[in-house]
């Protein structure tokens, strides 16, 4: 059998190699867009956790020392003493700072962060309507939950699989690697098969190849004897021969070069973009990999990781992580999301390496490696951690305690509006269609009996405005129906160079499905269409070349927004449908939040009209162009004079966020607009 003791210090430069990630993730989170890609720094965590894990379990395996107890009880000590100690400050600071709604929601993720299912909570919460997350204090902890949920079923796994292997088999070393190799390859299979972006970034599965990553090397690690180089250099060339006088390879060198370069590479090129970029955390991983499986003692790694700065930073990263995010979360919460100032962000960091340099030395260590009072101290954190999940419960229940802003002359409704958010369908309506839906569509019924119905056909725009309108067609004896699309695919005809392309059969089978119940459907007498139409019609970007109508890419994404429009319109009115088009309400620069007094800072001026409007020069010109549809202006409601509203008459919040409506919205889109065309009185 392979001994395995020399691997132990086959590690390359971990610590260094965990700084580097940690000051990455920080410097994104600080200042995006002086690191656009820090945020795979996440992703070299993973790997360097699944090979220090696997590399420890092996090791108490191969040597017949492996204990399940002592294994999650060093987890506990490495784990707990600082996440007690930041879930404690979290919840303190949220109790002053939040408002009664956000304080119960940061309760739930305080349960999660105790429990370790935060990326569960963080992934079904990733809606259409979900909250900004940049205000969401421990949204960190979605990458803390999948490794702890790794913790759960890996040793487990390797545990039975290395016992069954081991009595029936002579390599049970291979059978660990040929098993996780499977493993590994299905998960990364799984991302390229889902379609949900959210499901790709939170769900375990589909980031357990990053961590396998790391076993694998472990594992090619135990067959090589002390290290991956090891395991390569049984085989003869100048690579894999150690240079004369020196302890490292070539191999190790050119393997650490382009380690570096593909890390380096994932951190500084990756941009933002609206969908979740899975090939840079190819680039962090595989260079990760490399790192590590070069080893220590080849000078590249020794030059960028061997330096103390370095390897105090991966001393203290965990912290570090723990720390720095929610000081920046809360700042944006006080400062409206507004940008930092550089001095901001540097306070930021400075006092985030502090904290996490006082966590390390006061509380983790001591903990962590102090071989005395071993028991108490497990008795202790494990008792401090159930007490904050508790905690995190019983707000979240809206039990105990109450946000300081609950006492504190806020009125209960307020936030009650902002917390419950407008339904996007509902099983009557979707069991109406005749046909079931490819994706989570809108769609919406209110059915009074009538022999007449109102559809409203639009985006989430629409959803917004149905809860009012539906009560207001209720008033005079009309149905409501909504039928609706995300605004990235539009349920506009025509309008096919507009969708996803992985989307574009779906779509357009949709749409089909659509209009073809639109048309067929002897009730339906009005559509009223509601679009997010403004900040689209601004556009002059060019699309993309289309082969038959567009080969030199002239067309914009406004030609082809209006040609749709018009189409959509043309459809409905040979339909024999009247036809209506809700132009959009005024959008907000702020969350909707920031319009009331938060604690130690005032409410924000309210918007000008000037700067609630500025999207709709030349908008309403091109809405009036539209041929066969009835135009209803919403900017005199929301924006009568200088000032635009962002509260009702009885100082409920118009908005959601800055461009949907709450109940209060809805309820003043109907009353002050849609009443003058489709109320009990005289009609347009």
């Amino acid at each position: 059998m392979t001994d395995f003791s020399s691997a132990s210090s086959y590690r390359g430069d971990i610590d260094g190699l965990r700084g580097l990630a940690v000051l990455s993730v920080v410097v994104y989170h600080i200042a995006p867009k002086g690191l656009m890609g820090g945020y795979v720094g996440v992703d070299v965590f993973f790997v360097i956790s699944g090979y220090l894990i696997s590399s420890l379990i092996l090791r108490g395996l191969v040597g017949d020392r492996f204990s399940f107890a002592g294994f999650y009880l060093a987890r506990v000590r490495r784990i707990f003493p600082a996440l007690i100690l930041v879930l404690a400050a979290t919840c303190l600071a949220g109790w002053l700072l939040l408002y009664p709604d956000e304080f119960r929601t940061l309760g739930k993720h305080i349960l999660g962060g105790t429990l370790s299912f935060e990326n569960l909570i963080l992934w079904g919460e990733s809606g259409y309507f979900d909250k900004v997350a940049t205000l969401k204090p421990l949204l960190h902890l979605w990458s803390l939950g999948i490794e702890e949920q790794f913790y759960i079923v890996f040793p487990l796994s390797i545990y039975i699989l290395y016992k069954i292997s081991k009595s029936t088999l002579k390599s049970p070393i291979k059978i660990l690697g040929l098993f996780f190799l499977i493993v590994f390859v299905f998960s990364l299979t799984v991302n390229f098969i889902i379609d949900s972006e959210e499901a790709k970034f939170y769900c375990p599965i589909t980031r357990a190849w990053e961590l396998l990553a790391g076993v694998l090397i472990s594992i090619v690690a135990v067959l090589g004897g002390s290290g991956v180089s090891d395991y390569l250099g049984k085989t003869k060339g100048w690579l894999t021969t150690p240079l004369k006088g020196r302890n490292w390879r070539p191999i190790e060198a050119v393997m650490a070069f382009f380690g570096m370069a593909l890390v380096l590479t994932a951190v500084t090129v990756a941009a933002d973009s609206q969908e979740y970029p899975i090939w840079r955390n190819y680039f962090a991983v595989l260079g990760t990999g490399l790192l590590i499986a070069s080893g220590q003692a080849n000078p590249v790694n020794g030059l960028l990781f061997g330096n103390k700065g370095m390897r105090y930073l991966g001393l203290i990263s965990y912290p570090l992580y723990l720390w720095h995010w929610p000081m920046v979360a809360f700042a944006n919460v006080m400062t409206f999301g507004t940008r930092h100032s550089d001095l901001t962000r540097l306070v930021f960091l400075v006092s985030s390496i502090a904290l996490a340099s006082l966590t390390y030395h006061l509380a983790e260590k001591p903990i962590r490696f102090s071989p005395g009072r071993r028991k108490a101290k497990h008795v202790s954190l494990i008792l401090s951690m159930g007490l904050l999940a508790v905690v995190g419960l019983s707000i979240w229940m809206g039990a105990w305690p109450k946000a300081r802003t609950e006492t504190a002359g806020y009125s209960p409704e307020v936030f009650e509006t902002f917390a419950n958010s407008i339904k996007t369908s509902d099983r009557e309506c979707l069991n109406g269609l005749g046909f079931t839906p490819y994706r989570n569509i809108f769609c919406r019924v209110k059915n009074v009996g009538s022999s007449k119905t109102m559809l409203i056909l639009g985006d989430s725009h629409g959803i917004s405005v149905f809860p009012g309108l539906s009560e207001l067609n209720a008033q005079r004896g009309v149905n409501t129906l909504m039928l609706g699309t995300e605004t990235q695919i539009r349920p506009m005809l025509g309008s096919d160079r507009m969708v996803r392309p992985r989307e574009l059969n779906e779509w357009r089978d949709l749409m089909k499905r659509y209009y073809a119940f639109i048309e067929n459907d002897p009730k339906i007498e009005t559509v009223l269409l509601v679009l997010r139409f403004s900040q689209e019609t601004a556009s002059l970007k060019k699309l993309p070349p289309d082969p038959v109508t567009d080969p030199e890419g002239q067309v914009t994404a406004l030609d082809l927004y209006m040609e749709s429009l018009q189409k959509t319109v043309d459809f409905l009115n040979n339909a024999g449908k009247k036809v209506f088009i809700l132009a959009d309400w005024p959008g907000l620069e702020l969350d909707p939040r920031n319009y009331l007094a938060r604690p130690f800072k005032g409410s924000a001026p309210l918007p000008s009209r000037e700067e609630a409007l500025k999207h709709y020069d030349g908008y309403l010109d091109r809405l009036d162009r539209i041929n066969g549809a009835t135009i209803i202006r919403t900017d005199q409601a929301f924006c009568p004079a200088d000032k635009c509203f962002v509260l009702s008459e009885e100082k409920l919040p118009l908005y959601s966020n800055t461009h949907h409506l709450t109940q209060a919205g809805s309820d003043f889109v109907a009353s002050k607009v849609l009443a003058d065309y489709f109320g009990p009185g005289p009609r347009r």
